[in-house]
């Protein structure tokens, strides 16, 4: 097996997608894995939010910035943004939480991790 090189690393698409089928909105939504800077612009606004924010603050950045990161359209893309991500709330909590479910496993994110944050600010304060 050869070893590879930057060029090589960086050329390979691997992102790839899979598609979740939620049952109360009748189809399937693609997701896919945050980029190593999204992961961690969302873990930086997240300690940010521990310091400063309510828990209702936190829980709103933690299942939408994980939506806004991982729900992609046809091409890969993500679907929604920072904004128009605030339309999920006026939608159905059990396809929401079947989608967020969904991305919290493609990114390897359980809530033991939330804690941990959460925990580890509080050691560090």
């Amino acid at each position: 097996m050869a070893v590879l090189g930057r060029n090589d690393i960086n050329s390979v698409e691997d992102c790839t997608c899979k598609d979740i089928y939620i049952k109360e909105w009748g189809g399937s939504v693609s997701i896919g894995p945050m980029t190593v800077s999204e992961r961690l612009k969302f873990e930086a606004e997240q300690k940010q939010l521990e310091k400063d924010g309510s828990d209702e603050e936190i829980a709103k950045l933690h299942m939408y910035g994980t939506l806004v990161s991982s729900v992609k359209d046809s091409n890969g893309k993500p679907l929604y943004d920072e904004e128009t991500i605030l339309e999920m709330g006026n939608r159905n909590i059990h396809a929401v939480t079947t989608l967020y479910r969904a991305c919290l496993d493609i990114n390897f994110i359980s809530p033991d991790i939330v804690k941990g944050l959460k925990k580890n600010l509080e050691e560090t304060t």
